[in-house]
């Protein structure tokens, strides 16, 4: 494996085709699972994103490794997406308890914070739950998209007469343009 120098003036390894595979592959094995950027793959596997760039345009198995590595990433990523926002559809839509915790200084009477035997503050902790009722325009989006048929805005309404269509007739007024007065 020879080292020259490149353009910039840093070594650079030149990889066989079997290690660029190998190389290649490890990168987009890593960017399928959709928690690392191509960059940080490339990287991390001791290439440049430009020189993984070139090995996908000249390397058809590379282009194709990548191909299928993004569209894994982008199928992980709308998995979860879905089903963050399932669980928070299914929240808003059936309401839910949040605890909220603050904590306060406890003073003494002279208007001084209180220490304890550490040395550390004393401090006073209140939790307090808070209930939120289910979200109307959020029941009402679930009930359309799950159960259509039964909650929908659109009415359907037949204009014909015992399944027959009814009967069109055209009919034309013309003016007069005063042609009937006598006179």
């Amino acid at each position: 494996m020879a080292a020259s120098s490149s353009k910039k003036g840093k070594p650079e390894h030149h990889h066989t085709p079997e290690e660029r595979m190998e190389v290649a592959s490890a990168i987009c094995e890593m960017y399928a699972t959709d928690k690392y950027t191509i960059a940080s793959c490339c990287k991390k596997h001791g290439i440049s994103e430009t020189t993984f760039r070139e090995w996908r345009n000249e390397v058809a198995e590379v282009a194709d490794l990548y191909k299928k590595a993004k569209s894994d990433a982008i199928s992980s990523r709308k998995d979860r997406i879905q089903e963050k926002a399932l669980v928070g559809l299914e929240k808003l839509v059936t309401g839910f308890k949040a605890t909220e915790t603050t904590s306060e200084p406890i003073i003494n009477r002279k208007g001084e914070p209180v220490l304890g035997p550490d040395g550390k503050l004393l401090e006073r902790v209140k939790k307090t739950v808070k209930i939120f009722a289910p979200n109307p325009t959020a029941v009402i989006f679930a009930l359309k998209n799950t159960d259509s048929e039964n909650w929908k805005d659109k009415q359907e309404l037949d204009h014909t007469t015992k399944g027959k269509e009814l009967e069109q007739r055209v009919v034309f007024y013309l003016p007069d343009n005063g042609r009937s007065k006598k006179g």
